[in-house]
């Protein structure tokens, strides 16, 4: 009975997130520390530091290639960096956080799907990667079918939907488990102006519900969602801020007119 009662308490204390001081304050969704990444002789990310608040949307903004879904990448895990260390939902990404999965939810840039399953099928089989039970499972279906608009194209095979559609099934999918962070990678790059309000209007939606890391290269994607705003480009982080704070920072001269009176007039981008 001894020896029971101390495997119990071995195992509970296994389950119990370990605090780690390096890993910041218990309001910080994500941390990284001098996190970079390296193929060969290309930089993809280098030496990233950067802090983001629980229930923030964060926009990263940067050009193609600028290292927006290799970040993504090892915040979910999927990779390994380089040098320098992640913190996601108060857990250190490494190669065995597995119990990091049940805390996010990802949706990549050009999401998969089987395209012979309806989208009701494809978020039931999602449910159960998850291990949710049958009865919560449907709750949970019907219940993103709606958020995301789905209810009447449910029981429709998925390679008949739109781009915009999919791209709807996939975020559903990525809210499945009511992740404590949601990462994006380009949600609404290649949709039409339509999908993208749409898209972004959902994403807007989840604010204070929980924290989303969203890349894109549209600057007016993260003007219309984003309280935060990272700018990244060749592998470094340029700066972050609030789209105000980085309009003051960033502000500049874009042409002086002198008028009759010999007084010069500034115009500034705000």
């Amino acid at each position: 009975m001894e020896r029971q009662d101390k495997v119990m308490e071995e195992r509970q204390l296994e389950s119990k997130p370990m605090k780690n001081d390096l890993a910041g304050s218990d309001k910080e969704a994500i941390r990284c520390e001098n996190l970079s990444k390296h193929f060969r002789n290309l930089v993809a990310l280098d030496a990233l530091n950067l802090s983001i608040e629980q229930g923030t949307i964060f926009g990263f903004l940067g050009p193609n290639g600028a290292g927006k879904t290799t970040t993504l990448r090892l915040l979910a895990g999927l990779t390994h960096p380089s040098a320098g260390r992640v913190w996601v939902a108060g857990q250190e990404v490494t190669s065995n956080s597995l119990r990091l999965q049940s805390l996010i939810g990802y949706l990549p840039e050009t999401p998969a799907f089987y395209g012979w399953m309806t989208g009701r099928e494809f978020l039931l089989f999602t449910a159960d990667l998850y291990g949710l039970d049958r009865g919560t499972s449907k709750k949970r279906t019907e219940e993103l079918l709606g958020q995301v608009n789905l209810n009447e194209a449910a029981d429709r095979r998925v390679k008949t939907y739109s781009k915009g559609m999919q791209q709807r099934l996939g975020l559903a999918q990525a809210l499945m488990n009511r992740p404590d962070i949601l990462l994006l990678d380009e949600p609404a790059a290649a949709l039409d102006p339509i999908g993208r309000r749409d898209t972004l209007e959902m994403i807007a939606r989840l604010k204070g519900e929980t924290t989303v890391f969203i890349s894109t290269h549209i600057l007016a994607d993260v003007e219309r969602i984003c309280n935060r705003i990272g700018i990244i480009n060749r592998g470094k982080l340029i700066a972050t801020g609030t789209i105000d704070e980085l309009r003051r920072q960033r502000s500049q001269s874009l042409f002086e007119i002198e008028t009759a009176e010999e007084t010069a007039l500034t115009i500034r981008l705000c």
